[in-house]
């Protein structure tokens, strides 16, 4: 069976991870024979090219939602219909919604069954737009139940229910803890070290983090607060900077640490990991922290919750008190952390290739077998 996958993402991002974990759980599958497409020049190249013949991969760039030029719209169309012209795959999987744009019109010219992974919510008014009459997907994923509840009725009277289902992302965890295992460099010393992993914006809710760190600071907890992201919100960074200013102490405890390359070994280094989203279709730094047997706390919304498969380690949005006596227990427990770090290990299990892969096999097959 011949697959080609297509991302509009070049970085190491999330979702590309979980292609990665994909394509390595692929390859051991003799029946399996993959291409990608995707943008060249970062950081999800230097992954593919280690995995993969370099005539299994193709260079495009095609976000045709922030195209002003059609003609550049026609130049990447042709091109990635060449390669997949040549490439002569059974199904087409699409990782994302705006790839979904360009390669549907493709799996249309050449009659393929075409798969499109949901990462995030919608109008019903766009997935009428995305998944008009004669463009409707063959089967549609969404990373979680919580979205997969989130859309459904949006896309009710669009599609095919019964080609709508759940494939939660994956994680090797071998590979996590390998990648790991590099030192990281933290650029104060403190008893306790707390991570959140996020790009600085408000839905991220890092001004909640230094509200929590405020209050930890008056129960005389020895700690420091460690941001892992790049600034999306210019603005909302600079509200959080001027919080910063305005005292001291935080200046001497909080530390904005931009794209951090060695996320996993930084994590592993955090007695903590925390998240303050107001919302989340998987959570997958969350499930990293976990097959990294770190301890987790942060507000509760469905998706996170769901991978945690637990509530304890979560509270509602915005109850600060109730998040600091959590962490206070995690940080000052160590019995109790050590606990929460085995179980949470033994949770991550659950998203490994071997268990999800298998499902996406199963859909694989159909589509090719009934197409």
């Amino acid at each position: 069976m011949k697959i080609l996958y297509v991302t509009g993402t070049k970085t190491y991002a999330a979702g590309n991870r979980v292609l990665v974990s994909w394509i390595d759980s692929l390859l051991r599958n003799n029946d399996c024979d993959l291409s990608v497409v995707f943008p060249p020049g970062g950081t999800l190249e230097i992954e593919l090219a280690k995995r993969l013949d370099p005539d299994s991969y193709f260079f495009a760039f095609h976000y045709p939602f922030r195209l002003n030029s059609f003609l550049f719209f026609i130049k990447n169309f042709l091109r990635i219909l060449c390669f997949v012209n040549k490439k002569k795959p059974d199904i087409i999987h699409c990782n994302g919604e705006d790839i979904y744009f360009v390669l549907r019109y493709i799996a249309k010219f050449l009659k393929l069954p075409v798969i499109v992974h949901l990462h995030f919510h919608h109008s019903s008014n766009f997935y009428s737009w995305l998944f008009k009459k004669n463009f409707r997907p063959s089967w549609i994923f969404t990373v979680s139940k919580a979205l997969y509840q989130e859309e459904l009725p949006k896309l009710g009277n669009i599609v095919d229910l019964s080609c709508v289902s759940v494939l939660h992302n994956c994680i090797d965890v071998d590979l996590i803890k390998n990648l790991s295992n590099k030192a990281f460099m933290f650029p104060n010393n403190s008893t306790f070290r707390l991570g959140v992993v996020a790009p600085i914006q408000k839905r991220k809710g890092q001004i909640h983090a230094l509200a929590l760190s405020s209050m930890l600071m008056k129960k005389n907890v020895d700690f420091s607060l460690y941001f892992a992201g790049g600034i999306r919100d210019h603005a909302y960074y600079i509200d959080c900077q001027s919080i910063i200013e305005s005292d001291a102490s935080l200046r001497e405890r909080v530390f904005f640490l931009g794209f951090v390359d060695k996320v996993f070994s930084f994590m592993k280094s955090c007695h903590v990991i925390l998240s303050f989203s107001s919302y989340e279709t998987f959570g997958m730094t969350v499930l990293e922290a976990m097959a990294l047997g770190k301890a987790f706390a942060g507000f509760s919304v469905p998706a996170i919750d769901e991978v945690l498969g637990q509530s304890q380690l979560t509270v509602p949005f915005g109850d600060l008190d109730s998040l600091s006596d959590l962490v206070l227990h995690l940080l000052l427990d160590p019995s109790y952390r050590k606990k929460i770090e085995s179980k949470l290990l033994d949770r991550s299990l659950m998203f490994t290739p071997e268990k999800i892969v298998p499902k996406l096999i199963q859909v694989y097959q159909n589509l090719v077998s009934h197409y």
